[in-house]
């Protein structure tokens, strides 16, 4: 006799049942059963659970019991409203069903105050124009470039249909829409137990009103209402600083203030992502050399800077005896200073000393070139800016006239290797006069570069090194 076929049984819990697939060595599925952990016959099963929404540790006041129906409501006929393509789920749209569903009548109000509790990041409810979200076949939704109140959950999951591999949007299954219902609504649930909770800890009396004051700045505002009617703009908090910042945050700032103040930001760190390490004894160096009294002020009245880091002086005292160096250090460890220094002590000591600072992108470089000119200002006499020195940049936005400015007179010139295939080294009878005085090249932003471009700017630079 041939071996029996093995059957496989699979088990989908839910909060209300327990659903049986029992499949006979790849023929068609049988009836669902409620069962166990054992199928049919005592046979072994596949038990697959979802997840249960945490139990509320406070009752639910009416009101939330009446939101927690809307919210239901309102998910289910969008999904299936999404079934339709070219169906915008507007409010008019959707009104009349969830009405149906809730037995009474769906403001705005209540909409809002569902979408405060969700969060923007899990419910859209805005007025946005037609023209822009698409062809709506629907007359209710279709406004020919008018405004239209949409309402969408934004949670990844459109409505019935999903992004398969390739990119194309294809059709979701009962069972894939009835999780994305559940899943919904499980968030829901813990929205408001969290909401709850919240106000417990902090003494609210009345959660309902604590719950509307919030949804001030989620009103949609009518783009056709009167200014009369409107909100004034002292209903939305501002996230406009009252004036520019001078000094920079620190990035333990930067960090608590996205992650407790931004409505976009919802557990982006991974966990052990975010750790500290600790501050280390600095460890400083001395040259070999002497640098001018002019130099040694614009370091203090621009940088503040008073000594010299380890790895500073070590690759400074290189340079001064001649050698090629490769600085490779953490952010924010002042490798500028590395090739500023010797350039202007070089020009300090001959005006005709000239420098080419090569930048692979133009920000970089307009940075580069504000903090060198910042120096430069304090390197003269009493505090003044030093004299007969020129600094310019050499790109693809100047100009005949700047570009040749730039070349018969800066000491220091900015650029990148683009510029220097298409426009230095093809016009080498033009820079000879540069070239002939050019006594440092500096290469800011050393990385690995593959295939063609890689090839390409090694060659640049190897032409350069030729000069």
């Amino acid at each position: 006799m041939p071996p029996r076929k093995r059957k496989v049984a699979e088990i989908t819990t839910t909060n209300e049942e327990a659903d049986v697939n029992v499949v006979d060595g790849g023929a068609e599925a049988k009836r669902k059963k409620e069962g166990k952990g054992t199928g049919p016959q005592g046979k072994k099963v596949k038990i697959k659970k979802e997840a249960v929404p945490t139990a509320a540790l406070l009752p639910w006041p009416q009101h939330f019991k009446q939101l927690s129906q809307t919210h239901s409501a309102l998910n289910l006929v969008y999904t299936f409203c999404c079934t339709r393509k070219h169906l915008a789920t507007t409010f008019e749209t959707i009104k009349a069903a969830v009405e149906g569903r809730i037995r009474r009548e769906l403001s705005v109000e209540e909409v809002v105050e569902v979408k405060c509790l969700v969060g923007s990041r899990g419910i859209r409810f805005e007025w946005t124009d037609c023209s822009e979200e698409g062809e709506w076949d629907d007359d209710k939704g279709r406004s020919m470039g008018k405004m239209a109140l949409l309402f969408e959950f934004v949670d990844g999951a459109d409505g019935g249909r999903k992004r398969a591999k390739s990119g194309a949007m294809v059709e979701m299954t009962q069972t894939q829409m009835m999780k994305v219902i559940n899943r919904r609504n499980e968030r829901f649930t813990n929205a408001v137990n969290a909401f709850l909770e919240k106000c417990a800890k902090e003494g609210v009396q009345d959660p309902v009103e604590e719950l509307r004051k919030g949804c001030a700045t989620h009103m949609p505002v009518s783009p056709y209402s009167s200014e009369e009617s409107s909100p004034t703009p002292t209903s939305v908090e501002s996230t406009i600083p009252p004036e520019i910042p001078i000094e920079r945050k620190s990035i333990k700032q930067i960090l608590s203030e996205i992650t407790h103040t931004r409505e976009f930001y919802h557990n982006q760190i991974v966990p052990d992502g975010h750790f500290t390490i600790p501050a280390r004894e600095a460890v400083f160096g001395d040259l070999t050399f002497l640098l001018s009294q002019g130099l040694v002020n614009a370091l203090y009245n621009a940088r503040n800077i008073t000594r010299l880091y380890s790895h500073q002086a070590a690759a400074l005292n290189a340079i001064h005896a001649g050698e090629d160096v490769i600085v490779s250090t953490s952010t924010s460890s002042g490798k500028s200073l590395i090739y500023q220094l010797p350039v202007l002590h070089a020009i300090e000591s001959d005006r005709r000393t000239k420098a080419m600072y090569i930048f692979p992108i133009k920000a970089l470089a307009q940075d580069q070139l504000r903090g060198l000119k910042e120096l430069l200002s304090w390197m003269g006499e009493d505090g003044t800016p030093l004299e007969g020195v020129d600094v310019g940049t050499f790109d693809g936005d100047m100009g005949v006239e700047e570009r040749r400015e730039v070349r018969e007179r800066a000491n220091v010139v900015f650029t990148n290797p683009d510029m220097l295939h298409v426009a230095i080294l093809p016009n080498e009878g033009l820079w000879r006069s540069f070239f002939r005085e050019l006594k440092f090249v500096v290469v800011d932003g050393v990385f690995p570069r593959m295939r063609v471009r890689g090839d390409c700017c090694g060659l640049i630079l190897g032409r350069v090194a030729c000069l």
